[in-house]
């Protein structure tokens, strides 16, 4: 008897079960709200498929067709919408159409999207693939490494192209956006070029000059251990100029650097091992250096700091003493020192400074702080990003300066401001 009862339960709650897992709410679904329902869905199907229309997206059709492959099922089994069990299955059916409507609008969307960014890379990338194409043959920069990276950012726009011809426009995409970046490694490479360059055609001049000066000491003196050192320092020099001929700009850079320290090393030895003659010779050299920078005050429109002639002629009078007393070492450095503060005093002796020469001067240097950011930007040396932030505390000082009309102090800023800037360059170079 008990084991009947619980059959009995069982197939009571079985049956409660049945009657409870019709559509949820399908007694209460009535013919408006599913009219109203199926209307509302076919409003999205035909925005749909005005927006899908005008896409590529093979995905998004397939979505719209779905959508309306359920719409028409939903408006199948709503019928005359006597049935409440087909009223909830028609109003569940027009509502999965509903979603698949709007998934095919978002589908063609991102495809819109991605065609239009697809079109501003590939288009931004190939342009300036051809300037630096132009920039290298216009140098006359032969750098396999750059020649290199275009090879490959010209190849993967043409893979690029092919994918977006045959639809596949996510892999059309990525290709472009890799084609970019071997894009901006390129145009990192040819900047790194060009700056070493600049860089090597300036220490050549000033190798130039340095050599000939070693020579006429070395002439002077008749020592064959310095005539041998200054042969081989030439003997680099010439190399460094001929790797330069060959485009090699950082070989030539290195030959340079190991050039210029042996010819300062051989003058430094000149310097020390002169004899009292040779210091006669250097503090005679300079006095003349002297009275040539008091008639350069004299000529000067601007206004020179007349107090370095004082400072120079002090150091002169030291020197002579020390040679009187036998200490030559000591008198040359005077000399030394006196002919560093003459130099400075004959650039202050230049034309006068007035605003328009400063204002120039300005626009040069900030000329110049645009390019040295886009240098230390791709610059992972340390020494110069430290030296970026003092360029520019001395080109805002330079500013400020001429602002306050103090055109000498303006003048001076820039200049120290347009050396770091240069020094960047060399150093994000090597």
């Amino acid at each position: 008897m008990i084991k009947s009862k619980k059959i009995i339960f069982l197939i009571l709650i079985s049956l409660s079960a049945l009657i409870l897992s019709e559509p949820a709410g399908a007694q209460n679904i009535g013919r408006e709200n599913i009219e109203s329902a199926l209307g509302m869905t076919e409003e999205i199907i035909q925005q749909a498929k005005e927006i899908v229309q005008n896409s590529r997206s093979q995905k998004a059709r397939l979505r719209l067709q779905k959508a309306s492959t359920l719409q028409n099922k939903a408006r199948s089994e709503a019928g005359n919408f006597t049935n409440a069990r087909k009223n909830a299955l028609s109003y569940k059916l027009t509502m999965e159409a509903r979603e698949e409507a709007k998934r095919a609008i978002a589908s063609a969307k991102t495809e819109t999207r991605i065609l239009e960014k697809h079109r501003r890379i590939f288009e931004g990338t190939r342009e300036k693939l051809s300037g630096l194409r132009e920039r290298l043959i216009n140098n006359d920069y032969d750098d396999m490494r750059t020649r290199k990276f275009i090879h490959d950012a010209e190849a993967m726009l043409e893979k690029s192209r092919t994918n977006m011809t045959q639809m596949r426009s996510q892999l059309a995409l990525k290709l472009a956006l890799n084609a970019q970046k071997l894009t901006s490694q390129a145009e990192n490479r040819f900047r790194k070029i060009k700056n070493t360059r600049k860089m090597c055609e300036r220490r050549l001049a000033l190798m130039k000059r340095l050599t000939s000066r070693a020579r006429d000491r070395i002439e002077e003196s008749k020592e064959e251990k310095n005539r041998y050192r200054i042969s081989m320092a030439e003997k680099e020099l010439e190399k460094a100029k001929s790797l330069f001929r060959e485009g090699r700009y950082n070989a030539c850079r290195m030959t340079l650097v190991k050039s210029e320290k042996m010819i300062r090393n051989l003058i430094n030895n000149l310097n020390s091992s002169g004899g009292e003659d040779r210091v006669r010779e250097m503090l005679k050299q300079t006095w003349q250096f002297h009275e040539r920078t008091k008639e350069a005050f004299e000529r000067s429109q601007g206004s020179p700091d007349r107090g370095i002639l004082k400072q120079a002629e002090k150091m002169l009078k030291a020197a002579e003493q020390n040679i009187r007393n036998g200490n030559t070492d000591q008198a040359t450095r005077f000399i030394n020192r006196a002919r560093s503060i003459l130099r400075k005093g004959s650039e202050s002796a230049g034309p006068e400074i007035t605003p328009g020469r400063i204002q120039a001067r300005l626009e040069i240097v900030d000329s110049k702080k645009k390019e040295t950011e886009i240098v230390i930007r791709n610059c992972r040396k340390e020494e110069g990003r430290a030296l970026y932030e003092r360029a520019v505390k001395h080109l805002n000082k330079a500013h400020q300066h001429f602002k306050n009309s103090q055109l000498k102090s303006a003048s001076a800023e820039a200049g120290i401001a347009n050396n770091l800037f240069d020094r960047i360059t060399e150093i994000c170079s090597i």
